[in-house]
């Protein structure tokens, strides 16, 4: 009687180690990596601003290529109203500025050098 309960009492031990499948998928379980943030491309010519409009999504990449002999700026809000929200300073052909929006919105720009080359970006959450 006494070596059927060392049995019994053996077998209860070895099935109760034994990792449930939730443990062991929990253990294995990765998280991804975020993506990183989009990327999004304006070039600055003499005509505009190409594309004129672009969306993208909160912490994405606005790079603003100078394609265009004539120095540019890229400034926040509309022609003769400024809303300080960003300001390139002048770009001369060849330069870059790029920009990272954290809140959604929709955002206006133009060039103070030439007020009639304006852009708009749409931002929108992740």
């Amino acid at each position: 009687m006494l070596a059927v309960g060392l049995i019994a009492l053996l077998a209860m031990s070895c099935s109760s180690s034994k990792a449930s499948p939730n443990a062991a998928a929990s253990v294995h379980a990765s998280s991804k990596p975020a993506p990183p943030p989009p990327t999004v491309t304006i070039t600055v010519h003499p005509a505009g601003f190409d594309p004129p409009a672009v969306t993208t999504t909160v912490e994405g990449n606005i790079v603003w290529t100078q394609g265009d002999a004539k120095a540019h700026t890229i400034t926040s809000g509309d022609p003769g109203k400024p809303d300080g929200k960003f300001e390139s300073g002048p770009l001369a052909k060849g330069s870059s500025f790029t920009l990272v929006l954290h809140t959604a919105g929709t955002y206006h720009y133009f060039d103070k050098n030439s007020p009639t080359l304006s852009g708009q970006i749409v931002v929108r959450p992740h």
